[in-house]
């Protein structure tokens, strides 16, 4: 029998299937330290920042083009499905 057979989960999953919410103390200070990490960031690679900022421009164009045109289908006719129903064929 292999170990993975019988795997159980490690905590039961909550009522109604909902996660746990983070208390507000926990979040806050989390966001506290992200802010504080991102202060020094920036103060201390402000220079890095600024120079590479041309290059990240250029570079945000084609990473949008590839990751934001999931939600309309791809290149091409917009309106196929209207003209699908109006009975109108694509060329």
């Amino acid at each position: 029998m292999s170990l993975h057979a019988h795997h159980e989960p490690a905590s039961p999953a909550p009522p109604g299937g909902q996660r746990p919410r983070t208390p507000w103390l926990v979040r806050l200070l989390m966001f506290a330290v992200l802010g504080v990490g991102a202060y020094y960031i920036i103060a201390e690679h402000g220079a890095h920042l600024l120079a590479a900022w041309p290059l990240l421009i250029l570079l945000a164009c084609p990473l949008m083009h590839i990751f934001m045109h999931g939600g309309h289908g791809g290149h091409g006719g917009h309106n196929q499905t209207q003209q699908r129903s109006e009975g109108v064929a694509n060329d």
